[in-house]
Protein backbone atom coordinates (compact mmCIF):
# COMPACT_ATOMS: atom_id res chain seq x y z
CA UNK A 1 0.00 0.00 0.00
CA UNK A 2 1.39 3.74 -1.00
CA UNK A 3 2.07 6.44 1.08
CA UNK A 4 -0.84 8.27 -0.71
CA UNK A 5 -3.08 5.37 -0.44
CA UNK A 6 -2.76 5.17 3.43
CA UNK A 7 -3.02 8.78 3.72
CA UNK A 8 -6.04 9.28 1.98
CA UNK A 9 -7.91 6.65 3.46
CA UNK A 10 -6.86 8.05 6.37
CA UNK A 11 -8.39 11.08 5.49
CA UNK A 12 -11.83 9.49 4.48
CA UNK A 13 -11.77 7.26 7.76
CA UNK A 14 -11.36 11.07 9.71
CA UNK A 15 -14.23 12.94 7.58
CA UNK A 16 -16.42 10.15 8.29
CA UNK A 17 -16.09 9.37 12.06
CA UNK A 18 -16.52 13.34 12.57
CA UNK A 19 -19.73 12.46 10.77
CA UNK A 20 -20.88 9.29 12.63
CA UNK A 21 -19.81 10.47 16.72
CA UNK A 22 -22.85 12.12 17.23
CA UNK A 23 -26.74 10.93 17.36
CA UNK A 24 -28.54 13.05 19.19
CA UNK A 25 -32.35 13.02 20.73
CA UNK A 26 -33.22 15.12 23.32
CA UNK A 27 -36.86 15.19 25.35
CA UNK A 28 -38.26 17.87 26.57
CA UNK A 29 -38.51 18.25 30.10
CA UNK A 30 -39.28 22.11 31.20
CA UNK A 31 -38.51 23.29 34.46
CA UNK A 32 -38.94 26.66 34.68
CA UNK A 33 -41.74 27.14 37.23
CA UNK A 34 -44.22 27.79 34.26
CA UNK A 35 -42.43 31.39 32.97
CA UNK A 36 -42.17 30.94 29.13
CA UNK A 37 -39.52 33.79 28.92
CA UNK A 38 -36.72 32.16 30.43
CA UNK A 39 -34.74 28.86 29.34
CA UNK A 40 -35.98 25.50 29.24
CA UNK A 41 -33.51 22.62 30.97
CA UNK A 42 -33.95 19.94 28.64
CA UNK A 43 -33.39 16.07 29.06
CA UNK A 44 -30.45 15.00 26.60
CA UNK A 45 -29.93 11.66 25.49
CA UNK A 46 -26.91 10.93 23.10
CA UNK A 47 -26.05 7.24 22.09
CA UNK A 48 -23.96 7.01 19.33
CA UNK A 49 -20.04 5.73 17.69
CA UNK A 50 -17.13 7.26 18.27
CA UNK A 51 -15.36 5.90 15.42
CA UNK A 52 -12.13 6.60 13.61
CA UNK A 53 -11.18 2.96 13.45
CA UNK A 54 -13.40 2.31 16.54
CA UNK A 55 -12.14 3.87 19.77
CA UNK A 56 -11.82 0.39 22.04
CA UNK A 57 -13.53 -0.05 25.24
CA UNK A 58 -12.90 2.24 28.13
CA UNK A 59 -12.10 5.50 26.14
CA UNK A 60 -13.50 8.60 27.34
CA UNK A 61 -16.22 10.47 25.73
CA UNK A 62 -17.64 14.18 27.09
CA UNK A 63 -20.47 15.63 25.96
CA UNK A 64 -19.74 19.80 26.74
CA UNK A 65 -22.74 22.10 27.15
CA UNK A 66 -22.42 26.00 24.82
CA UNK A 67 -24.41 28.34 25.15
CA UNK A 68 -25.95 30.64 22.23
CA UNK A 69 -23.09 32.42 22.41
CA UNK A 70 -20.98 29.50 21.76
CA UNK A 71 -19.24 29.54 25.04
CA UNK A 72 -19.28 26.76 27.07
CA UNK A 73 -21.18 26.70 29.94
CA UNK A 74 -19.40 24.47 32.18
CA UNK A 75 -21.64 21.92 32.04
CA UNK A 76 -20.31 18.54 30.86
CA UNK A 77 -21.31 14.91 31.19
CA UNK A 78 -18.35 12.17 30.67
CA UNK A 79 -19.27 8.79 29.62
CA UNK A 80 -16.80 5.52 28.31
CA UNK A 81 -17.11 3.48 25.56
CA UNK A 82 -19.16 1.03 26.75
CA UNK A 83 -17.22 -2.08 23.59
CA UNK A 84 -14.90 -2.59 21.27
CA UNK A 85 -17.42 -0.91 18.40
CA UNK A 86 -17.04 2.61 19.88
CA UNK A 87 -20.46 2.91 21.61
CA UNK A 88 -21.27 5.34 24.02
CA UNK A 89 -24.06 6.75 26.22
CA UNK A 90 -24.59 9.69 27.55
CA UNK A 91 -27.50 11.42 29.39
CA UNK A 92 -27.51 15.01 30.90
CA UNK A 93 -30.23 18.05 31.53
CA UNK A 94 -29.03 21.16 30.28
CA UNK A 95 -30.55 24.96 29.50
CA UNK A 96 -27.74 25.10 26.52
CA UNK A 97 -28.78 25.04 23.24
CA UNK A 98 -25.81 23.34 21.89
CA UNK A 99 -23.78 20.31 22.83
CA UNK A 100 -19.67 19.56 21.95
CA UNK A 101 -18.41 16.30 22.04
CA UNK A 102 -15.45 15.01 22.86
CA UNK A 103 -13.88 11.41 22.43
CA UNK A 104 -10.34 10.64 23.57
CA UNK A 105 -8.84 7.36 23.57
CA UNK A 106 -6.77 4.79 21.59
CA UNK A 107 -8.81 3.24 18.10
CA UNK A 108 -8.39 0.06 16.23
CA UNK A 109 -6.54 0.66 13.35
CA UNK A 110 -7.96 -1.44 9.87
CA UNK A 111 -4.52 -0.88 8.20
CA UNK A 112 -2.30 -2.22 11.02
CA UNK A 113 -5.01 -4.89 12.25
CA UNK A 114 -3.53 -3.41 15.90
CA UNK A 115 -4.52 -0.90 18.64
CA UNK A 116 -3.17 2.62 18.61
CA UNK A 117 -0.08 3.61 19.70
CA UNK A 118 -1.09 6.58 20.83
CA UNK A 119 -4.40 8.47 21.99
CA UNK A 120 -6.55 10.39 19.09
CA UNK A 121 -9.00 13.25 19.67
CA UNK A 122 -12.34 13.88 17.81
CA UNK A 123 -14.88 16.57 18.65
CA UNK A 124 -18.36 17.14 17.33
CA UNK A 125 -20.84 19.43 17.83
CA UNK A 126 -24.69 19.60 17.51
CA UNK A 127 -28.10 21.07 18.52
CA UNK A 128 -29.74 19.76 21.54
CA UNK A 129 -32.83 19.99 20.36
CA UNK A 130 -36.62 19.76 22.21
CA UNK A 131 -38.28 17.05 20.61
Amino acid sequence: MTRTHTYNNMKKFCYLATAAIVLFACGKEPNNGGNENQPKEVQCNLKGYAQKGQFVKGSQVTAFAVGTDMVATGESFPANISDDLGSFSIIGKTEAPYLELRAEGYYFNEITGEVSSNPLYLEAGGLCEVR
